[in-house]
C-alpha cells in the first residue's frame, strides 16, 4: 500500500458502537494485515478506533495532534522496510 494522504480520507456517520467516538469517524483504506497492526498500535497511543474482520479501519480523530499519529502509524506498516532504512539514512545526512 502506498503512503496514506489524509486528504483522501472518506467521512463516514457516527458509529456508537466504537468506545469514545462522538463525531463522525473515517474509513481509512488499509491492507489487511497491515489494518490489524495498526489498529493495535492506535489503541496503545489511546486513539479510538474500530476494525472488525473484512471491514475498514475505523479511526475517531478530534485533533490534529491524532491526525499526525494516525498518518505516522499508517506510514509506519505500509511502508516498505527498505523504504523507511533509506528516509532514516537521509535524516542522519548532514547538509553540505
Amino acid at each position: 500500500m502506498q503512503s496514506q494522504d489524509l486528504s483522501s480520507l472518506s467521512n463516514t456517520p457516527s458509529h456508537p458502537e466504537v468506545e469514545g467516538v462522538e463525531e463522525p469517524s473515517r474509513m481509512i483504506p488499509v491492507e489487511c494485515c497491515d489494518r490489524w497492526q495498526a489498529y493495535f498500535r492506535l489503541k496503545e497511543l489511546g486513539i479510538p478506533c474500530q476494525c472488525e474482520g473484512y471491514q475498514p479501519l475505523l479511526v475517531d480523530m478530534h485533533t490534529a495532534q491524532g491526525v499526525i499519529q494516525v498518518w505516522s502509524v499508517l506510514k509506519h506498516v505500509s511502508t516498505p522496510r527498505s523504504e523507511l532504512v533509506r528516509w532514516l539514512d537521509q535524516c542522519w545526512q548532514l547538509p553540505s
